[in-house]
């Protein structure tokens, strides 16, 4: 169902109940419970996939789960450098894409875990002391971990840890060449992430790496994702038809604790943690996807010569 109704047609869609099955440890181990009440989106359960573009959520009461910092302290280490990133622009109000439209580095800072604990649950006490939990708006100036190759560094130390592997790959995100490749042609490198961010932290506007697709877990927290329509239409450079032009239709999905989202390939969209969110994100490439990924390798390769020669 998932590869012939949003793979094969890249498309974005909702998947829930994978949390007792393939992220059941890691589920229970980063997460502890909170006293804190909190108005939470949710939705009756319309089965296991749900399409992305459906998904108006309802709010509802429910008790909040945040992050179980002690798991990381203990088995990551206070001590162990994490690369943090300082976005200053907001979705909606710009975004991080130069002329051609490729994402721009924003400034990255590394810290201690330690101090990067103290930073999240300092900025948790003043934005809820403040009445803005829930809040759909992105702040400025707020770090946010990311792309931390987190499951990497704990592969090499897995016999301290209570479970190993932390959490499955499902059975519909497996055929993946990109991670495959990496991981017998190059020195332990992966697309395969954890992100940590604060209520308010933001990703601004862009579409994956190398034309990839992406799937994302919430272990804890909630997210606001906004996707923007590609309008298909022929380009006369283009024999496959395949050209994307972006035009202003665009829709907003809300992710809660325990939900998966599937990415689609070369779709542009920003993503705003409405509560402190701990998420693990893999980009992959099939035999889908393959083509765009080669077209988006030979557009940088002509990029990079026509750099050369000016």
């Amino acid at each position: 169902q998932f590869k012939q109704k949003y793979c094969d047609k890249n498309v974005p869609c909702l998947i829930r109940g994978l949390e007792k099955s393939h992220f059941k440890d890691i589920s229970s181990q980063w997460r502890k419970s909170s006293i804190r009440q909190i108005e939470m989106y949710s939705e009756p359960a319309r089965g296991v996939i749900s399409d992305a573009c459906n998904s108006n959520a309802a709010p509802s009461a429910n008790s909040q789960t945040i992050v179980n910092t002690e798991w990381f302290s203990t088995f990551v280490g206070d001590d162990s450098a994490v690369p943090v990133r300082i976005n200053n622009n907001q979705p909606g109000r710009g975004s991080n894409l130069d002329d051609d439209g490729r994402a721009q580095e924003c400034e990255t800072m590394e810290m201690k875990l330690s101090e990067w604990i103290d930073e999240c649950r300092d900025h948790e006490e003043q934005f809820h002391a403040s009445g803005r939990s829930g809040e759909r708006r992105p702040r400025d100036n707020i770090g946010y971990l990311k792309d931390w190759h987190l499951v990497n560094f704990l592969s090499q130390r897995n016999e301290s840890l209570p479970s190993w592997p932390l959490y499955t790959t499902p059975s519909f995100f497996q055929r993946d060449l990109l991670n495959d490749f990496l991981r017998r042609y190059s020195d332990g490198g992966d697309y395969k992430f954890v992100y940590w961010g604060p209520s308010g932290s933001a990703t601004t506007l862009h579409s994956d790496v190398l034309h990839s697709y992406s799937w994302s877990y919430n272990v804890v927290g909630m997210k606001k994702w906004i996707f923007h329509i590609p309008e298909l239409q022929r380009d006369n450079d283009d024999d496959d038809g395949r050209g994307e032009h972006y035009n202003s239709k665009q829709f907003e999905v809300i992710q809660n604790t325990g939900e998966t989202i599937f990415v689609p390939a070369t779709w542009k969209h920003e993503v705003i943690n409405l509560l402190e969110t701990i998420s693990i994100n893999h980009n992959w490439i099939t035999a889908a996807n393959v083509d765009l990924s080669w077209q988006c390798l030979l557009t940088e390769i002509s990029s990079i010569e026509t750099e050369l020669q000016s």
